[in-house]
């Protein structure tokens, strides 16, 4: 029972799908400082609408789910992908068995956009008894072709899914 409560926690932060706001000029007061981001956000709130039936780039094709038995867990689809660049890579797929008591660790990850550093992606990456990591992030299910932007995501253009994947995949 300890542990389902961490998790809850955990499930709550992400699903504001990484929409954290940061100033970088403190001198003016804090509802100034978030006018332009509220504007943004406000804008359009409508989301895209979910459909299975697109063609979707190949690292974002498959949809990750668990089957949970008591204390054990199995993780199907873990992307573990290879990139030579942001457009080359291998993608790998595989499933994993964790026991929540094999959990040592848990990171809240925020990587602020290069484009747009008062906008970030978060992530939460669970590390386990044998030294792997196993990361959750929500992120745009973006269709073959298509180019991420972090203001279009921010005013919820893009699909979203769960993607859990290996650490060198999500991370580096």
């Amino acid at each position: 029972m300890n542990r389902i409560i961490p998790l809850v926690a955990c499930v709550m932060l992400l699903s504001g799908c990484g929409r954290w706001t940061a100033s970088r000029n403190d001198s003016l007061p804090s509802t100034d400082r978030n006018k332009p981001l509220r504007a943004i956000f406000a804008s359009n709130q409508s989301a895209a609408a979910p459909s299975h039936d697109r063609v979707w780039r190949s690292n974002l094709m498959l949809l990750p789910y668990a089957e949970i038995f008591s204390d054990r867990v199995t993780l199907h689809h873990i992307r573990d992908c290879h990139y030579r660049s942001e457009d080359d890579y291998d993608v790998r797929h595989f499933d994993r068995e964790v026991w929540l008591g094999d959990v040592m660790s848990l990171d809240f990850i925020v990587v602020p956009f290069k484009e747009t550093p008062s906008l970030a992606h978060t992530m939460l990456s669970f590390g386990l008894i044998d030294g792997q990591y196993i990361v959750f992030s929500v992120e745009a299910r973006l269709e073959h072709g298509e180019i991420y932007s972090p203001l279009s995501g921010a005013r919820q253009q893009y699909e979203l899914m769960w993607v859990v994947g290996s650490d060198p995949d999500l991370i580096g």
